[in-house]
């Protein structure tokens, strides 16, 4: 089977068609396989991967690649992708100020390449809201990594992207699997 990498436009942007030929790169398709099935052994891979029945290779491609989550069951009410900027917090002063029920009625979460960052601007804004009780989970997810994307869109019912540079970020990604 051929897997051929993401397409780009001359930009460098990924073109948004093309996301599962992203997802389904040869080197996800090997890592995934030999992490469900060998304990993450490269060599184990090498070795045994012809071994593996059709059945169990249905079930794997379902599962890592084909699942999708009904939006009523995700954890998250929405989950806010690149917060580690200043919109980012402004964003969550709003959020702090202004939402009523978190952590009961509405669950948030933080995305961004860098998770120290969004750790670092969640307490900032926590200092400024003493009494607040919720404080979102925060994931690694970098918008070149169709995998990291699609575990976390799977886990909101929303995506509120304030990631940038806004013309050259591939935001797209975040829309593939809502």
């Amino acid at each position: 089977m051929s897997l051929s990498m993401t397409q780009t436009d001359p930009r460098g942007v990924v073109v948004p068609h093309q996301f599962l030929d992203g997802l389904l790169t040869k080197e996800n398709v090997k890592k995934e396989l030999s992490k469900h099935f060998f304990e993450g052994n490269d060599d184990l891979f090498d070795k045994y991967w012809m071994t593996l029945k059709e059945h169990e290779l249905r079930e794997f491609f379902k599962e890592h690649f084909g699942k999708n989550v009904a939006k009523s069951e995700r954890p998250y009410t929405f989950v806010v992708y690149g917060a580690s900027g200043y919109t980012g917090s402004l964003i969550l002063e709003y959020i702090y100020e202004h939402v009523k029920g978190l952590g009961t009625d509405i669950t948030f979460a933080l995305a961004g390449r860098t998770v120290s960052k969004l750790h670092k601007r969640v307490d900032e804004v926590l200092a400024k809201f003493p009494n607040a009780t919720y404080k979102p989970q925060v994931f690694q997810a970098d918008i070149c990594d169709n995998m990291q994307i699609r575990d976390v869109v799977q886990k909101c019912r929303c995506v509120l992207n304030v990631a940038g540079p806004f013309m050259t970020t591939n935001a797209h990604l975040l829309v593939g699997f809502s």
